[in-house]
């Protein structure tokens, strides 16, 4: 279902292209190697949660980079579950690509405001 090729687009380009949304004041020091726009893509996601149940949502992801994502949704999902994300990209002027993700939960945050944080490691995707 998932495929990559050279002459598809990349999520490392598109995060490349967007390079001008990183704040260049920034005082934190970043850790990660692959760098991240904090900005809020539209995102349908689907998956299982901690009580075996299917659900899909509309949610923004907090940020992305080409490797992973962080979003919050008030569903509890286990460590080591694989998501499925359709995200919408924008290019400022009209729709842009569209990236269909498969995702694993290498991260869970659990929120006092009833939403739990979840960072995803990137297991493939596809731009459709």
């Amino acid at each position: 279902m998932f495929s990559r090729t050279r002459s598809e687009a990349t999520l490392s380009g598109e995060i490349n292209l967007r390079r001008d949304h990183f704040a260049a004041d920034s005082r934190a020091i970043e850790r990660r190697v692959k760098p991240r726009l904090r900005e809020p893509f539209p995102a349908t996601v689907r998956g299982v949660d901690t009580d075996g149940r299917a659900f899909q949502l509309h949610a923004e992801l907090g940020n992305m980079s080409s490797s992973g994502l962080y979003f919050r949704m008030a569903h509890g999902v286990n460590l080591g579950e694989e998501l499925n994300f359709s995200i919408k990209f924008s290019n400022g002027i009209s729709t842009g690509a569209t990236a269909q993700v498969l995702a694993r939960v290498v991260r869970v945050e659990r929120g006092l405001d009833g939403l739990n944080g979840f960072g995803m490691a990137i297991v493939n995707y596809e731009f459709v």
